[in-house]
């Protein structure tokens, strides 16, 4: 994107055929794309993005590590990553991640906090800092 551009990341879900998407079996798929109107990339530079090391930036400018460990962590979750790229338009990086297994039969098993009334629920903080303040944050 060189720095310009649109960035849009958008969560969704998907009803996959086995293989219908790489290697994908047939179920339910959480997915998440990450799409640029950057200067998008070549066939042959899109199908090394996932290599580690693999970058187009000037020396010093990044590692290339970003997109090899994204592509690994997804397969480990037996999920896949699609990219679509065209010169001039942008890039499509999708992933596909095994959503949820059917609802629960009634209550589960283990109450968990979504089952819990609030008042159950404990809460740890964390500080998370951004480049001009401090905020604090929730998290179960």
């Amino acid at each position: 994107m060189n720095g310009r551009g649109t960035l849009t990341i958008a969560t969704g879900t998907a009803t996959l055929a086995a293989g219908q998407v790489g290697q994908c079996a047939a179920g339910a798929y959480v997915t998440i794309s990450v799409v640029d109107d950057g200067c998008g990339m070549t066939p042959d530079i899109a199908e090394r993005v996932f290599e580690p090391f693999f970058t187009t930036k000037d020396v010093g400018k990044g590692t290339g590590l970003g997109l090899s460990q994204i592509f690994a962590l997804v397969q480990q979750l037996e999920g896949e990553v699609t990219i679509a790229s065209t010169p001039g338009e942008g890039t499509a990086v999708t992933l596909y991640l095994p959503g949820p297994p059917t609802p629960w039969p009634g209550r589960c098993p283990r109450p968990c906090f979504r089952c819990r009334p609030p008042s159950h629920r404990s809460y740890r903080r964390r500080q998370c800092s951004t480049s001009s303040s401090s905020r604090t944050i929730r998290a179960c």
